[in-house]
């Protein structure tokens, strides 16, 4: 599906296809005879309807109101071309029925999650990060080959081979290995009382980027529920006022506050600019237990998302607290 004819006349493979709009004006291939980026004029695949099952999942929430950061595009399918749909449907499915052990297929499948945005219409030429918070389709994109995408995926996880992971912080207590891995509830830690000697922490911002809305695209490709309720954040979709991001994120502090040992840091990340929301998210703190230590603001040049999408600098306000 990605081989095209280069400048040359050989047969190879196209890294990804250059679309203006509605059709594609460029190819970039990697040929012997030293092509690169050259005008092509071609479209997506019509003939051919993806055989294995997709996201059929709309951008919405149960109470059906759509998604706070959504433009353009109603549902999951809409962000790829066909021909990828094909190929990340086939690629998925593969992987599912793949005899090996659990351990390797959870591998792949987080590779497999890894290379969906770089695979979707959302994908920019010089743009590798996930820039603008919001689903929305920039009229000049790149439809990357998945399956070059997929081997440079697997590559960078078989560097993290060395490094000693578990899925229970019981492993690193006893010394077994350095680091775990924990997908749980931060109101919630599945961890011992006074157990913890650092904790760094970036909290979520109040409504700027809603992180599960972002996570729902592949969410919705391996067939994991995203429990919005719990998510704390800003959102009038989800009925979500200020007052209940503080209440859960409140509930966070006192977690972190348990685990952490006596006397020990935690170290909080403060994002928002307003004088009046930060004081009321530093009285949260407070609440919990901490004493406040020091507190320090760095400016920060990042893409700004929402009302300020622009390129700016930054405040970011920096506590130091500590467990009596």
């Amino acid at each position: 599906l990605y081989e095209v004819t280069c400048k040359c006349g050989r047969k190879t493979q196209a890294i990804y296809f250059l679309w203006n709009g509605d059709h594609i004006e460029a190819v970039k291939v990697k040929c012997p005879c030293g092509a690169g980026l050259f005008r092509f004029n071609g479209e997506d695949i019509k003939d051919i309807e993806p055989v294995d099952e997709f996201p059929r999942a709309s951008f919405k929430y149960s109470n059906g109101l759509s998604f706070l950061k959504k433009r353009q595009v109603n549902t999951v399918s809409e962000l790829f071309t066909r021909r990828n749909l094909t190929i990340l449907a086939a690629l998925l499915k593969d992987i599912k029925y793949l005899k090996t052990d659990k351990r390797t297929k959870r591998a792949l499948l987080v590779a497999f999650a890894s290379i969906l945005h770089q695979a979707s219409k959302m994908s920019r030429p010089n743009g590798g990060a996930w820039s603008v918070n919001c689903y929305w389709i920039p009229r000049i994109h790149v439809e990357r080959n998945p399956y070059i995408l997929f081997k440079s995926a697997l590559k960078r996880l078989s560097h993290l081979k060395k490094i000693a992971t578990a899925s229970s912080f019981k492993a690193v207590i006893k010394g077994a290995t350095s680091l775990a891995v924990l997908n749980c509830d931060a109101g919630e830690l599945p961890l011992p009382d006074n157990s913890v000697h650092l904790v760094i922490t970036d909290p979520p911002f109040t409504d700027e980027i809603q992180y599960f809305e972002l996570s729902y695209l592949t969410a919705s490709w391996l067939g994991l529920h995203m429990p919005f309720d719990k998510e704390i954040v800003v959102n009038h979709k989800q009925g979500k006022t200020f007052d209940d991001y503080c209440r859960l994120l409140s509930k966070s502090f006192s977690e972190i506050y348990r685990v952490l040992k006596h006397g020990r840091t935690a170290i909080i990340m403060l994002h928002d600019e307003d004088e009046e929301t930060l004081t009321e998210l530093i009285e949260l703190i407070k609440q919990a237990g901490f004493i406040i230590n020091r507190r320090k603001k760095e400016r920060m040049m990042q893409r700004h998302v929402g009302k300020r999408n622009i390129v700016r600098g930054k405040n970011l306000l920096i506590v130091n607290c500590r467990k009596p």
